[in-house]
């Protein structure tokens, strides 16, 4: 992270902006010319000792898709004295090195979105567990994790259920290896093997469920964590096939079937 320069007529000049107006993929293709990843408005900064070769560039108005600021557009900027008086630089923050070149050979890899599910009785007929109908079993991805415009993605991504999973690998990633979002059930990776990827082996999003790794699987070489999960609190999805109960109203027994979500509420002036 830090201060966004160009280089322009022989000199670098630090970008300054009249507002907070550059998008997402401006940030994208700022970060992409530098070769990384990512691309996030960082802060803004105070010129240092009163520098006055800024460049104003409002708003550079990119696609998402270019190489370098300069095929957007660039016949917008400013330049010359008092163009950035009273405007501070613009701070920008990038992901890891990504060198272009890598992504020539690369694809982006599996996406399960919602897939359909059963539900199955576990635990002595007390709980139940979704079961994906999708099923991911051996197979070798490589060399995934490369998405449109250029952005890095999971090479195996499922936001709900997630598929069953057995006896596979994945390697050579450009980013993470496994990522579950949301998945609402436990999951079971069985027998795989997730190795030099250059993100997570395993990142989990979500506040309910867990993941188990069985099966002699080897998670191995990554250059982030090899398992991150990431909890965090938030009122469970509400899908057709779950019941809801009030926490206080809410009857319970000794037979009850699990998961039991109960969820208390409170009023705003109460």
């Amino acid at each position: 992270m830090g201060r966004l320069q160009l280089y322009y007529k022989d000199q670098w000049r630090s970008v300054c902006t009249n507002s907070r107006n550059w998008t997402a993929a401006d940030l994208s293709v700022a970060c992409r010319s530098m070769g990384l990843t990512g691309g996030q408005y960082h802060e803004w900064q105070d010129k240092p000792n009163n520098d006055t070769r800024s460049l104003l560039f409002e708003a550079p108005a990119c696609t998402g898709g270019e190489a370098t600021l300069q095929d957007c557009a660039w016949s917008s900027r400013a330049l010359g004295g008092g163009v950035c008086d009273l405007h501070p630089d613009l701070g920008v923050t990038c992901g890891e090195y990504h060198a272009e070149w890598r992504g020539l050979s690369y694809w982006k890899g599996l996406d399960f979105q919602g897939a359909e599910h059963t539900q199955k009785l576990q635990t002595q007929g007390t709980q139940f567990v979704k079961v994906s109908r999708s099923v991911l079993s051996y197979v070798d991805i490589m060399h995934a994790g490369y998405g449109a415009q250029r952005r890095v993605t999971a090479a195996v991504h499922a936001r709900r259920v997630p598929p069953r999973m057995d006896h596979f690998s994945i390697t050579g990633s450009i980013y993470t290896a496994i990522n579950f979002t949301m998945p609402g059930t436990f999951v079971t990776i069985d027998s795989a093997t997730i190795s030099n990827n250059r993100g997570y082996g395993v990142y989990v999003n979500s506040s309910t469920g867990g993941v188990k790794l069985q099966g002699n699987s080897i998670v191995s070489n990554n250059q982030a964590d090899g398992v991150k999960y990431n909890f965090h609190q938030r009122e469970p999805i509400r899908s057709a096939d779950d019941s809801f109960m009030d926490f206080c109203s809410g009857s319970y027994n000794p037979q009850q079937i699990y998961p039991l979500v109960i969820v208390a509420k409170q009023e705003r002036l109460s």
